[in-house]
């Protein structure tokens, strides 16, 4: 029987090697720490407002935003060390310049905010350590000539007290209801004079009751050829009352209601003097048959104005009176005056608690607005 060869199949058992093994480790440990590091190194990319780096760039973006704005600002409305408000040339077609406000509250992590035309403020940096806001700007004076305003002091209009060398006879007239007294004097404004007011009016007179009330007006003449009053007043002054005359004969001040009169071609007035009631109270003149023409002249009415009497003589008897007043005067006066222009905003702005994360800017401005009144005190702003 002869011998048939047999194949024999042997089985191979797999795995890895020891070595193997040690080398996939390493290279599995390798890797992680290289994802670790790349998670590492990307959370240190992300943005953070309290990293100094971060909150200057943010700083110099909002800096760089207003600097484009207030370049072109054609006035400023408002400026302080934290607020500034300007405008700016029409944007939107609807022929009204837009206004720009930045502001910061002054506390230490308040945002500084941008409000356009009033819309509602917007935070720009959500979180502000420091922000000062300084400006340079340029003075111009010069000098012109203007026609200028300028109210006069109280002085004495007219007056009469007495004739300068002669001793007067004293006259005393009752003034009531009907019972009226009038002085006639002129004046003579200066010439630059445009407005004239009468403030009060003193009379030398006396109590003849206790009722009722006395009071004096200004009046204009009839004519410059009738020294008698017009029916109206221009000038009114407060009553007193009788119970408040003096009981002798002493200067009773009356006090005009204000007024203002710009047509001074008439010269010629009258002081009436009346009263309420019967009897109201005793007014003293001065009279001589002496006394020179003083251009003044006294008459008397007992019909309530109807019909004025005079003198024969008219300036041989006044009443004691004085009547004050005030010119407004225009005249030409060299003026110098001062405009100052806004040439450059400097900005110092700190988005963090570190001072190193400061930025500054300064920002010239084209148009070199024209600045008016002092530093605006601006109060706390809520967003």
């Amino acid at each position: 029987m002869s011998d048939v060869p047999r194949r024999v199949v042997m089985s191979r058992r797999s795995g890895l090697a020891l070595a193997e093994v040690l080398v996939s480790l390493v290279t599995v440990t390798v890797l992680m720490g290289g994802i670790a590091s790349a998670i590492v190194l990307t959370s240190h990319a992300l943005p953070d407002p309290d990293r100094p780096s971060d909150a200057a760039l943010q700083g110099y973006r909002a800096l760089d935003q207003m600097a484009a704005e207030l370049r072109l600002a054609t006035s400023v409305n408002v400026r302080s060390t934290q607020t500034i408000e300007f405008t700016v040339t029409d944007r939107d077609k609807d022929s009204v310049p837009e206004t720009i406000r930045y502001h910061w509250s002054g506390r230490g992590g308040d945002p500084l905010t941008r409000n356009y035309n009033n819309s509602g403020a917007v935070p720009v940096v959500p979180k502000v350590h420091d922000l000062s806001f300084t400006y340079d700007y340029e003075t111009v004076n010069s000098t012109h000539t203007l026609d200028v305003d300028s109210q006069g002091p109280e002085v004495v209009l007219a007056s009469f007290n007495g004739w300068p060398g002669i001793t007067p006879k004293g006259g005393d007239w009752p003034v009531s209801a009907k019972e009226s007294l009038s002085e006639y004097f002129t004046i003579n404004p200066p010439a630059d004079a445009f407005e004239l007011t009468f403030t009060r009016a003193d009379v030398m007179m006396r109590q003849n009751s206790l009722l009722g009330q006395c009071k004096v007006a200004i009046h204009r003449t009839v004519s410059a050829k009738d020294s008698t009053p017009r029916p109206s007043p221009i000038a009114i002054g407060a009553p007193v009352l009788g119970i408040n005359l003096p009981l002798l004969y002493l200067w009773t001040s009356f006090s005009f209601v204000p007024n203002a009169m710009t047509d001074l071609a008439d010269t010629g007035y009258c002081l009436v003097i009346d009263g309420s009631v019967a009897n109201a109270a005793w007014v003293q003149s001065f009279q001589s048959l002496s006394a020179p023409d003083n251009g003044m002249s006294m008459n008397w009415t007992d019909d309530v104005g109807v019909t004025w009497k005079s003198f024969a003589t008219p300036h041989a008897q006044d009443l004691r009176y004085y009547v004050y007043g005030s010119y407004k005067s225009r005249a030409p006066q060299e003026v110098t005056e001062s405009r100052s222009y806004l040439r450059s905003v400097s900005t110092l702005l700190r988005a963090a608690a570190d001072k190193s994360s400061g930025v500054e800017a300064t920002v010239y401005l084209l148009n070199r607005p024209q600045l008016s009144g002092p530093v605006l005190v601006v109060v706390e702003e809520m967003y």
